[in-house]
């Protein structure tokens, strides 16, 4: 089975957009976050969504998991990962083809790397 990936969508169609769930450096740049071990998340926060803060600090990224703090570092993936996205029923109508076809969205060319242990973050008192 060939499953066409189109690089440019045709005009009729509307551009697929990026899940905000994504991590994004500045304004278009897609990143992967890799992470060594295991997480552990309180189960509130699990269903929420929500894992922890993703921050830019004197230009290294840190990552704040409660009370927990890890400093990573941004490395060039040694080949680019392409994010596609399924085009939608009524685009295929539109072209009068009822083919799987996916759009890219996006290519990722770096991933932040956080492979130190985390540092416990005390507030004094």
């Amino acid at each position: 089975m060939i499953i066409p990936i189109d690089l440019a969508p045709p005009p009729h169609r509307r551009p697929p957009q990026l899940a905000p769930v994504l991590a994004k450096l500045g304004s278009d740049e897609v990143v992967l976050i890799e992470l060594q071990g295991w997480l552990d998340v309180v189960e509130g926060e699990r269903q929420a969504g929500f894992i922890g803060t993703l921050l830019m600090e004197n230009d290294k990224p840190v990552l704040k998991i409660g009370h927990h703090h890890l400093e990573g570092k941004l490395v060039s993936l040694s080949k680019p990962l392409a994010v596609l996205a399924h085009a939608s029923a009524e685009d295929d109508q539109m072209d009068n083809t009822t083919m799987t076809r996916y759009d890219v969205v996006t290519l990722v060319k770096r991933k932040i790397l956080f492979r130190n242990r985390p540092v416990p973050v005390v507030k004094r008192a």
